[in-house]
């Protein structure tokens, strides 16, 4: 019996339909899969997932996720999708995803273990510039980690392509991931970059650090220590002792001190208050020990001083304004007594109004005083009016922190008038 046109229409509609729900629940649980993925990346799923992304297809965390069942109870299975067809799902995602960049750039890097050419291609149909460099330089830093020198010679091909700024963040993309796996090649290789302008020698020590940095946390400290003491002596060789001196603190600030120690003289400002800074995150009190042994004249003790307080004031007002209060006064502690008055001004205005009166840069000072003015007066105006009636301040100035008002954030520059 030949069956009416419209009935055939409607079995082809619905086989079409199933189709197409078919391979979007198995696009949409590949994309599941990598957020899954994201999010725990030290799990045995995602190293199957790893394993199974050289292989060109995403395995998803178990087989039982690809069945769905019908109303007669029998399960559906949707087979594994493949790397391409993952990517080309999350593409599909909405722009108001919130995840859509993070999966987009996590499946590019998986492609660019076997096909990084390929994954900067994808990368390029990213619209949002940002979204698009953040994923380049994530595949480029995958790349420079199993073959770095590929990855250099694609850079060196587009160089003219691209322009400086934009292509030097893709420099040090590449070298963060050659550290990462070969470090003193990758320091080696960085070091005879050229240098004869000030862009390539700043470029030149930005990757030299960058490299300095990765072999420090990955555990080659002492490799990294002699690498760079062998240097000539000069900036590029004390940027870079700062610098692994700055990571050693984060982890073991006391050894990385003695080290500092060790060099008597020749440990440079920048060392101690990258040492300073570093370790007053973490223990504020032991950094403030430390510097009280360096001479008061000492460039570090100014800077490492304004340092301590800007940590330790967060958590402890009294405690580090008592500390502050024991070192001796001079001009370099300003920017310490700075810090330690942005700090008070929100929990103590009357007693971070005192620490702006006693700052001896001027400009300095009227900036602080029409801070805690403004602040003061917000929280308790009878206090602040009290203050001014009993200050011995001239008609302007009186004027000045009347009027004060609080117009920016933190960081700004003149956010009073």
């Amino acid at each position: 019996m030949k069956l009416p046109t419209h009935f055939i229409l409607v079995i082809v509609w619905s086989a079409t339909v199933l189709a197409a729900f078919a391979i979007g629940r198995g696009l949409q649980f590949a994309v599941d899969n990598v957020i899954t993925a994201s999010a725990t990346n030290e799990s045995s799923n995602d190293k199957k997932n790893d394993a199974s992304s050289q292989h060109g297809t995403v395995e998803l965390e178990n087989t039982e996720e690809l069945a769905s069942n019908t109303d007669e109870g029998q399960a559906i299975y949707y087979p594994a999708v493949t790397l391409e067809e993952s990517l080309q799902g999350a593409f599909a995602l909405p722009f108001t995803d919130p995840r859509r960049a993070t999966i987009i750039k996590d499946l590019l890097v998986r492609m660019a273990s076997d096909q990084p050419e390929l994954a900067l291609l994808e990368a390029t149909k990213i619209t949002s510039v940002r979204d698009q460099e953040r994923a380049i330089n994530s595949i480029l830093q995958a790349w420079g980690a199993t073959n770095p020198n590929a990855a250099l010679s694609w850079a060196d091909t587009h160089s003219d392509q691209i322009p400086k700024q934009v292509m030097n963040r893709k420099l040090m993309a590449i070298f963060r991931g050659y550290a990462q796996s070969e470090p003193t090649a990758a320091f080696a290789q960085a070091y005879g970059m050229k240098e004869a302008t000030n862009v390539e020698r700043r470029l030149k020590n930005n990757i030299l650090s960058e490299v300095i940095e990765m072999q420090v946390r990955q555990g080659g400290l002492e490799v990294a220590r002699l690498t760079v003491e062998a240097m000539q002596d000069g900036d590029t060789k004390n940027r870079l002792l700062a610098e692994m001196v700055d990571e050693w603190a984060q982890y073991d600030p006391t050894a990385a001190a003695t080290y500092v120690n060790s060099l008597g003289e020749s440990a440079t400002t920048w060392m101690k208050t990258s040492l300073i800074g570093e370790w007053a995150e973490s223990d504020p009190i032991a950094a403030a020990d430390w510097l009280s042994n360096l001479d008061a004249e000492d460039p570090a003790f100014g800077r490492g001083t304004a340092n301590i307080i800007r940590e330790w004031s967060q958590y402890d007002l009294s405690a580090s304004a008592e500390w502050l209060n024991t070192l001796p006064a001079s001009p370099e502690l300003d920017r310490a007594v700075a810090s330690y008055t942005f700090r008070a001004a929100q929990e103590d205005p009357a007693n971070a109004m005192s620490w702006a009166e006693s700052i001896s840069n001027e400009r300095m000072q009227g900036y602080l005083m029409e801070r805690v003015a403004a602040n003061w007066k917000d929280q308790d105006p009878s206090a602040f009016a009290g203050y001014l009636e009993s200050a011995e301040f001239s008609e302007e100035v009186r004027e000045r922190l009347e009027n004060a008002t609080y117009r920016g954030g933190p960081g700004r520059r003149g956010p009073f008038r």
